[in-house]
């Protein structure tokens, strides 16, 4: 009992500062009626006790969510920690019916083969019960309608906004992740439905059930490995709608608070995620490279710049910028995506004229040009490599350096 109070109250520090932390940014947003009488924040403020969700309010993650049976008014609150101990059903209704939804699981129970909420396993696969399918703000019944989609697109969508508003909550999205069957039908679905619309949704389930859910993120590594990861990098690429984009990055942010996740994909040693982040950011609208610099930066694998300059030209395309000179100056890029690094920092700092190249890194560069020349010896020199190394110069003068210099160096040089 006494670990379960003291997680509990871990729990409600951690979502207690990054509820703070998001309130702070939206603390001047209100919403008012039309005659401006009646204004209340933007960000629903929880307590300990219940209380009404108002229209157009969003909701901080971490908290219990219910709708009201009597009002049929959305509430939420804090999470108890003397909940934590109970073996009763929690109060927590996800529809107008009366079902109410047992959370008193452990969330690191295994599901074995025996009847679960009405839901029937056979196989290893749950079959869930026929009779929730009618009412769709009830959870079964929306992953129901998730798992065996036949086309229906407006009892999708139902569905879809159901769990929209679950995944907010922790044990919500603690369920939604420990049952392989569910996590695996929503991604399948994004990656198979051709309408923006239901995928922007989809990902925003996975995105808000895994924000401040360490839990949830352990789930997801553990049950689908590089499956899930693999395809969520390829998503990144296959999709050019910005809310979109920003979704999935949202997913990948979240997944980088996970050590083990960031060893395997986010180090230098092992850097499929950062290359997939690198390769797609110039494509990137404003809002979406924000979250892209904002991982970036939240690895800290070069460590923490205290440089005045540094923190005074801080933006998205001056972290990333940074990020890339700093790769090639330490020597820990890829040598598989050397190129698309080097280009993309052309890219950058093409359409960014405020961006500036480090000193080390000019340093770095004239290296790579005078060495690139004994390139011009070798049996295997390849049309596609004297390509990149006259780009190279190129950019050595054109683009990092002075420009009135480019004609000399290609006759010195070349």
């Amino acid at each position: 009992m006494r670990y379960s109070i003291l997680l509990s109250i871990v729990y409600y520090l951690y979502f207690s500062k990054a509820i703070e932390d998001e309130t702070a940014q939206k603390q001047e947003e209100l919403i008012c009626n039309q005659d401006k009488t009646d204004c209340y924040p933007k960000i629903f403020e929880p307590s300990w006790d219940w209380q009404i969700i108002k229209p157009g309010q969003d909701i901080p993650p971490g908290l219990h969510v219910r709708l009201n049976i009597d009002t049929l008014k959305r509430e939420a609150k804090f999470m108890d920690p003397d909940e934590q101990d109970t073996n009763h059903l929690q109060e927590l209704v996800v529809g107008d019916s009366a079902e109410v939804y047992d959370r008193s699981n452990d969330v690191n129970h295994e599901m074995k083969n025996e009847n679960t909420n009405g839901n029937e396993i056979q196989n290893g696969r749950i079959h869930r019960a026929k009779a929730s399918r009618d009412d769709l703000s009830n959870f079964d019944s929306a992953v129901l309608e998730v798992e065996d989609f036949q086309g229906n697109k407006e009892r999708l969508a139902a569905a879809l906004d159901t769990l929209t508003e679950l995944s907010h909550d922790i044990e919500f999205g603690i369920e939604l992740t420990k049952d392989k069957q569910i996590f695996d039908s929503l991604f399948r679905l994004a990656e198979s439905i051709k309408d923006n619309t239901f995928v922007e949704k989809i990902y925003r389930i996975i995105g808000s059930t895994l924000r401040n859910n360490p839990v949830a993120i352990e789930n997801v590594i553990t049950n689908f490995g590089d499956a899930f990861s693999v395809g969520i990098f390829n998503q990144l690429h296959g999709h050019s709608d910005g809310i979109i984009q920003k979704r999935i990055l949202g997913i990948i942010h979240a997944l980088t608070q996970n050590n083990k996740f960031v060893a395997k994909y986010f180090s230098f040693e092992n850097s499929r995620g950062l290359d997939a982040i690198i390769d797609i950011y110039p494509e990137l609208d404003s809002e979406s490279r924000i979250r892209a610099s904002n991982i970036l930066e939240d690895l800290s694998l070069f460590g923490k710049s205290n440089d005045r300059r540094s923190i005074e030209q801080s933006t998205p395309d001056f972290e990333v910028s940074k990020f890339i000179q700093e790769s090639f100056v330490n020597g820990r890029t890829n040598p598989d995506n050397f190129k698309v690094y080097f280009n993309r920092l052309k890219e950058l700092h093409q359409r960014n004229k405020d961006l500036k190249p480090s000193k080390k890194f000019l340093g770095w560069l004239s290296d790579q040009v005078e060495s690139r020349k004994e390139h011009k010896k070798r049996d295997d020199y390849s049309d596609e490599d004297k390509e990149f190394d006259k780009e190279m110069l190129i950019a050595r003068h054109a683009i990092f350096g002075n420009p009135m210099g480019l004609r000399k160096s290609f006759g010195d040089e070349l």
